[in-house]
């Protein structure tokens, strides 16, 4: 009898923890826009973009950022041109669009020795010097993009 009252509480807890465990996991599963890939979401965009628009702040006050040149403007131009032509994508398909609240923003870091670009959650795009060459024009900007 023993034995029995114990399997049975095992099996209550391990079912409880199953559903506790499902109810938490499932509602964070989301699908993605344009490609319906289903992905798994812990945290809200508010908390993200928080920590992550500070740290590209920090970013920021620490490289040396290029500005006012035909490059940097270049560049900037490039983004809003696929930022609007997100907006563009959606408004066309009556889908919400999920970059709204994006806080779109682009750098140029002066470093000729990286070869990189990069972006961070809410629209933060940095784009160091030496991966232009690379791009070689405007088409290759905006793949790298």
């Amino acid at each position: 009898m023993s034995q029995n009252i114990n399997y049975t509480r095992r099996k209550f807890i391990s079912s409880v923890g199953c559903f506790c465990g499902a109810s938490l996991i499932l509602p964070s599963c989301t699908q993605v826009a344009i490609s319906d890939r289903q992905q798994f979401n812990i945290l809200s965009d508010d908390f993200l973009y928080s920590k992550t628009f500070s740290a590209y702040e920090n970013f920021k006050s620490q490289a040396k950022l290029i500005t006012g040149t035909s490059e940097y403007d270049n560049l900037v131009n490039i983004g809003f041109h696929i930022k609007g032509a997100i907006d563009s994508y959606y408004n066309n398909n009556g889908d919400e669009n999920p970059t709204n609240n994006f806080q779109w923003e682009f750098v140029l870091v002066d470093d000729d020795q990286t070869k990189n670009a990069w972006c961070m959650p809410g629209g933060k795009i940095a784009f160091y010097s030496g991966i232009l060459p690379i791009a070689k024009n405007n088409d290759g900007i905006a793949s790298i993009m």
